[in-house]
C-alpha cells in the first residue's frame, strides 16, 4: 500500500487561536528528534510525501529545522503548514521544502505577504478556506499581487498569483466531533490515500481526528504494516469503498461530503 501524503504532528501546541481551528483536548507536547526519525523509518515504503501538520503550529517546535532537513535527506517531499507568524526565523530551510501552506485564518499581516514572496525554492500556497472570516486577508492579498479577478468559495479552487505562488480557497468546513447531532454516510480519502500520525504516536485514518478518537495503534512500538492489518483498519477502509463511515467520529464529519 503506498498513501499519496502522510501528515506528522511534530508538535500540537500553537502560538495563535484562530475560529476555523477547533482545540484539542490532548496533553500538549514536542516531537523528540528520534521519535520523528522512528516515524520516518517506519512509513519509508509507504509514501514519499510528508506533511508537517495536524494541529499546531510547527515552526514553534525549536527543533524543526533540523527534522525538516532530516526528512529532506532521508528523500521525502517535506510539505510545511503553517500561520508563518515566525517564517522570518525559517526562511533558509524553506530550500529543503516542496510546499510551505501558509494559513491566512487568524492573521492579516501584510509583512506574511512581503516575506514569503522572496521564497523561492519551494511551492508557496496561501489558504484562506472562510471568506466571511477572512475578507480582509483576501483584499491584502489580491492588492499584493494585483489580482482583478473574482474570488470563490463555493468550492475548493486553487489560483496562481505567481511563479510557484498560488492561493487555495474553500467554503469552511466544521472540525468534526463526535458529539455532533448530523450523522451520514459517505466516502473518504482516509486510509486509502492518506494517514496522520499524531505527536504522541497515535495513528489516525486522516488529519481531521482532532483528539485521536480513532486510535488504530502507536507506531512507536507497532510497525505501520501492523497497524494497517488490524480488523478495525481494515474495516474502516472496506466500508468507505462502499460509502458506508462505520466510526462515530466519521459519521458526524461533514468534509467527506465534500467527495
Amino acid at each position: 500500500m503506498r498513501f499519496k501524503r502522510i501528515y506528522i504532528e511534530i508538535t500540537n501546541v500553537c502560538n495563535l487561536s484562530c475560529k476555523f481551528c477547533k482545540p484539542h483536548t490532548r496533553k500538549n507536547r514536542f516531537m523528540e528528534v528520534q521519535e520523528f526519525e522512528t516515524i520516518l523509518n517506519k512509513i519509508s515504503s509507504y509514501t514519499s510525501y510528508i506533511y508537517l501538520h495536524v494541529k499546531g503550529e510547527p515552526l514553534l517546535h525549536p527543533e524543526v529545522d533540523r527534522l525538516i532537513k532530516i526528512a529532506y535527506e532521508k528523500g521525502f517531499k517535506v510539505n510545511l503548514t503553517t500561520n508563518a507568524t515566525l517564517l522570518s526565523e525559517h526562511l533558509e530551510i524553506t530550500k529543503y521544502l516542496r510546499q510551505i501552506n501558509i494559513s491566512f485564518h487568524a492573521t492579516n499581516d501584510v509583512e506574511i505577504l512581503k516575506l514569503s514572496k522572496k521564497i523561492t525554492d519551494c511551492i508557496v500556497n496561501y489558504r484562506i478556506w472562510n471568506l466571511n472570516e477572512n475578507s480582509d486577508a483576501l483584499k491584502l492579498i489580491k492588492k499584493e499581487f494585483s489580482i482583478t479577478e473574482d474570488i470563490t468559495f463555493d468550492t475548493s479552487s486553487n489560483y496562481t498569483l505567481g511563479p510557484n505562488i498560488f492561493l487555495s480557497t474553500a467554503s469552511k468546513f466544521k472540525w468534526p466531533s463526535v458529539h455532533d447531532a448530523n450523522s451520514s454516510d459517505g466516502y473518504c480519502h482516509a486510509l486509502k490515500d492518506q494517514i496522520a500520525i499524531l505527536v504522541d504516536g497515535t495513528v489516525i485514518p486522516c488529519c481531521l481526528d482532532n483528539n485521536g478518537d480513532i486510535n488504530l495503534g502507536n507506531i512507536f512500538n507497532e510497525s505501520l504494516e501492523d497497524i494497517l492489518s488490524k480488523e478495525r483498519t481494515i474495516k474502516i477502509l472496506k466500508n468507505f469503498k462502499n460509502r458506508v463511515a462505520v466510526e462515530a467520529l466519521c459519521k458526524k464529519c461533514t468534509y467527506k461530503n465534500r467527495f
